[in-house]
């Protein structure tokens, strides 16, 4: 029987244990953080599943399925992190700490989608811009708004200041 080999995925798993020696102490931080450290926290951000794994989108571990770290030190599966930021409620931002969602440019990992990233970045700032043009617009409608019931509702506006208090049609800011 002869076997044919198409492709190879190879999966590892690491961890953050740091080795010591035998009969040598841990020191005080490393035993803190030991109380706090489980496996759940390594796991992706936005699907859950374990980074040893694959996100949702993926069927087979490996290449096909790579970590995106951002510089703000936040790690994602990388179909993950791009579908979550081409939605509108992103704003572009990291799913985690609300920053701007940038990839670490000095991690080689992130080096073959720095291009595509860059791409989705200046989406999303021309999308920002457009929902900040759409709010100020909505804003001077509502100025304009508020002094046309103000112009009707009173002809002689001498007083004006001086009634505001006593009038409930008066927006108050």
């Amino acid at each position: 029987m002869k076997v044919t080999v198409k492709k190879i995925y190879p999966v590892y798993a690491w961890s953050w244990d740091i080795v010591t020696r035998k009969g040598e102490q841990k020191s005080d931080v490393y035993s803190v953080l030991d109380k706090y450290r489980s496996e759940k926290d390594d796991v992706c951000g936005i699907c859950r599943a374990s980074y040893n794994g694959t996100c949702p989108s993926c069927k087979i571990p490996g290449t096909m399925c790579p970590l995106i770290v951002g510089s703000c030190n936040h790690n994602f599966h990388y179909h993950c992190i791009f579908r979550w930021l081409n939605t509108l409620n992103s704003k572009g931002l990291c799913p985690m700490c609300r920053q701007e969602f940038k990839l670490d440019k000095k991690l080689v990992i992130n080096s073959d989608y720095l291009q595509k990233f860059e791409v989705l970045a200046r989406k999303n700032r021309e999308r920002r811009a457009l929902n900040v043009d759409e709010e100020d617009n909505g804003i001077d409608n509502m100025i304009i708004d508020a002094a046309g019931i103000e112009d009707d509702s009173s002809s002689d506006n001498s007083n004006f200041l001086g009634d505001s208090h006593e009038r409930s049609d008066v927006l108050m800011y």
